[in-house]
């Protein structure tokens, strides 16, 4: 992946997390990592003009943007959680990696929740898009230890 050093350090911690035994947890897991493929690559909006996956500046631009372009960051925000609260109801997925809110999450909250977590990590401009969503989420919304 291209970008900055702390990349693979920020991929690390966000998808380093422990692997369940039970097969409807993996079959839970591999639904929702195609759910994730899905929205992330088939999503309407800015990302026909893209050559490479959205950076977490095209992603603050989106979110920022209205129409079209907010449509498609709200989709992706939506889905990344989707996911996570998926993986963070399993038992064996509590951990740092996913996320437990207990509540509805509304696609304002998610849309600022990333943009604060972006305006405070500038540092990872240049990050894959997903990878910052993911962390934003993460850091909001913790499962308990």
């Amino acid at each position: 992946m291209a970008g900055l050093p702390i990349t693979s350090s920020l991929r690390a911690s966000v998808l380093g997390r422990k692997r369940g035994n039970n097969m409807a947890s993996n079959m839970r897991k591999a639904f929702c990592a195609a759910v994730l493929v899905v929205v992330l690559l088939v999503s309407p909006g800015a990302s026909a003009e893209m050559k490479s996956p959205p950076t977490v500046q095209d992603y603050i631009n989106f979110c920022q943007n209205g129409g079209v372009d907010e449509g498609y960051c709200l989709g992706t925000l939506y889905g990344v959680t989707t996911v996570l609260m998926a993986l963070g109801q399993d038992g064996q997925m509590l951990n740092s990696s996913t996320i437990c809110s207990g509540q509805f999450i509304s696609n304002g909250q998610m849309r600022q929740v990333f943009l604060n977590w972006a305006e405070r990590n500038p540092k990872h401009q240049k990050t894959e898009g997903y990878l910052g969503i993911w962390s934003a989420l993460i850091e909001a919304w913790p499962c308990p230890k």
